[in-house]
Parts: structure tokens; C-alpha cells; sequence
């Protein structure tokens, strides 16, 4: 069959645009060393997560001592990096558990970063082997981390002065545990430990639309006394993820806590129906198992 110029430049140029869309659906994801990893690892009623970068890691609390082997599988998994900070959102033993189970060979160098209301004699206690080689450092709200080159890690809570006396105890733990905004490129998470309606709404006021974000670690395991419709308006995420164990006595997650999150546009992972989750940025976008959001 004989065509004729214009019908011939008309299907080189449909055959060239094929295979441009071809090219791009076959790039290959990012690897650890030229992206950011993020993992909410499944430790059942608890909460672990870890950032990687390279062969650096930073860890935002470690799950409880019974739940140590699933945090460390996970460590593992991610190549066994450097840890440059263990950050302990507060002194619940479901975050900060893991921290007697931690061996002499884990490769970290003692830098324990926690809120200055936290008593800090109660949580070297509860280092193990690590009892005298803790180094620990304190963030509050407005604080900028500077863990790794190219992720902003900045603190939004606790604030510097509180209300109750410290270190903090009772319901106060949980009011006042930390929060951090994460930031690779244009990718962005909010990390929100178990704070309550109180500290969102707190929160909502002094950032309000600037704690957008695509991912939303969600706060208390999914407790309904941790679901504030307006601090999950603003915050926005594409993707929220729940840290939860399965049949647990609290009831979590609440119905309350996903109806706000669904509400909203969010969809939801749970770590004790999709086990850990891990998450990777390449500075435009986040990916999951071919997945982007």
C-alpha cells in the first residue's frame, strides 16, 4: 500500500509519540542512593518509621521491645544504614520500646533527639546496652533538623514553653508528643505521633494551610480523640497511613478517624492489614508499589 507525504508524516509522527509514552511509562523507579525512602513499619500497636537517604537513616520512634524483631527485619531490608538520629516522639512504651532491644552493632551513634518536656533520665534507662552512650539533643516547634543534605525536617510541636509542669506525665504525653513536616523537592509528610484534638487544633492555628502535605502519618493509631476535621482540612493528604495492631483493646482505628480521612479524599493504608509500608520520593512525586500519589 502506497501512502502519500502527508499521510506518511501524519503516522510517523502518531509512531513517535507512541513510543515516546512508552519510554516514559518504562522508566525505571528511583533507587535508594538517588531518591528518599520513607517506611512506616508494621509493629503492631505502636508506631516506627524510617527515613533513608543514601546509606543514612534517621528513626522517628521504634515501636514497642515485644515488636523489636518486625522494626529490625525492616532496618534490615533497607540495607542497614547509618543511623545519624533516633528521634522519640514521647515516653510511651509502644515508641520509644524498641530502644532496649537495640544491639551494640546497630550502626548508630548514640544522638537520641526528644522534646526538652520529656524526662530524659526515665528514657536513658530504658536504653539498654546504649544506657551510657547516649547523646541526647532536643527539638521543639520552629526547629529546622538538619539530618539529611536535601530533606527538610522541621519540628511543629511541642512549643518551647507549655502549660503544665515537665517533665510531662499523664494525658499531658500524649498532648505534648512531637510532630514533624518532612520535605524532599516537592514531595511532602507529616509525622503526628499521637497528639490530641487539643495540640492539632493549637497546630492548625500557628501553621494552618502550611501543614499541607501529601502523606499524613495519622496521629494516636487512629484514635477518635486524635481526629480534628480542620487539621486534617488543612494538612490534605493523598494518602494517609494508619500504625496499628490488629484486634487491639483501644478499638483503634476508629470509625471517626476514617470517616474524617475518606471525607476528606484521603486514602488509607493500615499497617496491620498492608504491613510496612514503604514509600519513595524522587523530588516530584511519591511512589508505592507502582503506585504514585
Amino acid at each position: 500500500m502506497c501512502l502519500s507525504g502527508a499521510r506518511r508524516v501524519l503516522c510517523f509522527s502518531l509512531l513517535y509519540a507512541t513510543l515516546l509514552i512508552c519510554r516514559c511509562n518504562l522508566q525505571p523507579e528511583y533507587s535508594a542512593d538517588s531518591g528518599f525512602i520513607f517506611s512506616v513499619v508494621d509493629v503492631g500497636q505502636g508506631l516506627a518509621q524510617i527515613g533513608v537517604m543514601g546509606d543514612s537513616a534517621v528513626v522517628w520512634d521504634i515501636g514497642s521491645g515485644r515488636q523489636y524483631r518486625k522494626w529490625l527485619d525492616a532496618y534490615n531490608d533497607l540495607g542497614e544504614p547509618r543511623i545519624v538520629a533516633i528521634i522519640i516522639s514521647h515516653n510511651h512504651e509502644d515508641h520509644y520500646g524498641g530502644l532496649s532491644r537495640l544491639g551494640k552493632d546497630i550502626n548508630w551513634n548514640g544522638r537520641l533527639i526528644t522534646s526538652p518536656h520529656e524526662d530524659t533520665a526515665f528514657l536513658r534507662s530504658r536504653t539498654g546496652v546504649w544506657k551510657n552512650r547516649i547523646d541526647f539533643e532536643f527539638a521543639v516547634q520552629d526547629d529546622t533538623l538538619e539530618l539529611f543534605e536535601s530533606v527538610l525536617i522541621r519540628c511543629l510541636w511541642p512549643p518551647e514553653s507549655i502549660e503544665v509542669p515537665t517533665p510531662v506525665t499523664g494525658l499531658n504525653v500524649n498532648r505534648y508528643s512531637m510532630v514533624f513536616a518532612v520535605e524532599h523537592g516537592m514531595n511532602s509528610l507529616l509525622i503526628t505521633s499521637d497528639i490530641d484534638t487539643v495540640s492539632q487544633r493549637y497546630i492548625s492555628q500557628a501553621y494552618s494551610y502550611g501543614l499541607s502535605s501529601d502523606i499524613l502519618i495519622a496521629p494516636h493509631h487512629g484514635s477518635a480523640g486524635s481526629a480534628d476535621q480542620l487539621f486534617f482540612a488543612y494538612v490534605g493528604a493523598s494518602l494517609s497511613i494508619i500504625s496499628c495492631g490488629e484486634r487491639n483493646p483501644y478499638g483503634h482505628p476508629s470509625r471517626k478517624m476514617i470517616d474524617e480521612l475518606l471525607n476528606l479524599g484521603s486514602d488509607i493504608l493500615y499497617t496491620y492489614i498492608d504491613g510496612t509500608v514503604d514509600l519513595r520520593s524522587n523530588e516530584f512525586y511519591w511512589s508505592r508499589a507502582g503506585l504514585r500519589y
